[in-house]
């Protein structure tokens, strides 16, 4: 499962900040970071990925930071009508922040065997990236969320046939 975090500021987060928002919320015991927190690389505000080990015997979350320049913003936002319809993000102000986010942060999870710790560490992230870098949360097949994970738009239902309503 991937949680993208549509990010319109020109601001950055170094992966050392974000594992010490970790480390202050106290979700997880004993996390090990990729790259360790106190080496050069962590400190590095134009990063690519971080990988946030909680246990030994699940798998890791992983964030991934993109450019959205180059077609990324336009592919999200078609990705998003497919989901949501096209009318409900004009009427909403997402597609405005869509087509205007500088960066897209992917945190990908295995939502079958993350523990309670992990979703709670998941959403601290959300929130932190998303209030630190004005974006927006959107969870696929779910719903698109604010910086204080508050629901802005919400996934319409299938019909009885399995189809979208109209």
């Amino acid at each position: 499962m991937i949680i993208s975090i549509l990010c319109r500021s020109d601001d950055s987060i170094t992966r050392r900040e974000l594992a010490q928002h970790l480390e202050d919320a106290a979700f997880l015991d004993n996390p090990v970071y990729e790259p360790p927190v106190d080496s050069e690389a962590a400190a590095d505000p134009e990063w690519h990925v971080m990988v946030v080990r909680y246990d030994p015997r699940r798998r890791p979350i992983i964030l991934r930071a993109a450019s959205a320049a180059g077609g990324l913003a336009e592919a999200m936002m078609e990705e998003m009508a497919e989901h949501f319809g096209s009318a409900a993000l004009h009427l909403t102000s997402v597609r405005d922040h869509v087509m205007s986010c500088r960066r897209i942060i992917d945190i990908e999870i295995d939502p079958v065997g993350i523990t309670d710790d992990g979703w709670e560490a998941c959403d601290h992230m959300e929130h932190c990236l998303a209030s630190r870098l004005g974006g927006l949360v959107y969870v696929p097949g779910e719903g698109i969320y604010d910086a204080n994970l508050q629901r802005i738009l919400k996934r319409p239902r299938l019909s009885s046939t399995g189809a979208e309503p109209a």
